[in-house]
């Protein structure tokens, strides 16, 4: 059950929590270790839902934002702009990561197709000979 009296000091509370989740996740990815994002998400997705749900209640009621008074109005405004803001600097960061890892795939699947082409070089009497070229394997790591 959503207080009425305490929302707005409530939601601001959990858009803080919010913005200190996202302002650590590109600190991570910033350090360039993705694999430690996962320790993040249950807590993240714990403050969307109950954002979620005072949002919801800010929205069909909202009367409950003018009786806060205007200045609870702004520091509300001036808090969504900058977790507004940090997410849009995760969402650069994520993209970035995105396209860096399909060039290191692309790049190894250029090395394996060039790895499997025929090597080409010379015998005793300088003729052109094909030598064949063993097998390639990789591995891709999945936490990427």
């Amino acid at each position: 059950m959503i207080d009425r009296e305490t929302l707005i000091p409530d939601l601001m509370v959990v858009l803080t929590n919010l913005l200190e989740i996202v302002q650590a996740e590109n600190a991570v990815l910033v350090e360039r270790r993705p694999s430690e994002l996962a320790a993040l998400l249950p807590e993240k997705l714990r403050m969307a839902r109950v954002y979620a749900q005072m949002s919801r209640a800010l929205k069909q009621d909202r009367e409950i934002l003018t009786e806060a008074g205007a200045d609870a109005e702004t520091a509300l405004k001036e808090l969504a702009g900058r977790f507004n803001a940090a997410l849009e600097e995760q969402r650069g960061r994520l993209e970035v990561a995105k396209d860096v890892t399909e060039g290191v795939i692309a790049a190894i699947g250029r090395a394996v197709v060039e790895q499997r082409q025929p090597v080409l070089s010379y015998d005793e009497d300088a003729n052109l000979q094909h030598a064949v070229s063993g097998g390639a394997s990789f591995a891709v790591n999945q936490d990427v």
